[in-house]
């Protein structure tokens, strides 16, 4: 994984912020890969049943995320617990590594 102990802290704290402690969150993709450089991060959030179902509350995450990584690019898929899970959600869960 090439995200420092920080940035994971900062992802969970405004992942909670936004969603609530019983938000789960995987990082997939590139970030993995330690001999790689570059690239977004690619971050599964999954919220809970009664999380709030807003698409202002995505887009204001994924804005705080960008912002608190310092301008770092974030490619974010919020999935609603309980709901059917789409390819990307499956790949995410199944290759990705939990925060």
């Amino acid at each position: 994984m090439r995200l420092t102990a920080e940035e994971v802290a900062t992802i969970r704290r405004l992942v909670a912020e936004a969603y609530g402690p019983g938000a789960e969150i995987w990082l997939f993709g590139s970030q993995l890969d330690p001999r790689r450089k570059g690239g977004d991060i690619d971050l599964l959030v999954e919220v809970p049943e009664t999380a709030p179902a807003d698409l202002r509350c995505e887009l204001r995450l994924h804005v705080e995320l960008e912002e608190g990584l310092g301008g770092r690019k974030v490619d974010l898929i919020v999935h609603r617990r309980g709901e059917e899970e789409g390819p990307f959600v499956r790949i995410a869960k199944r290759e990705g590594l939990r925060l």
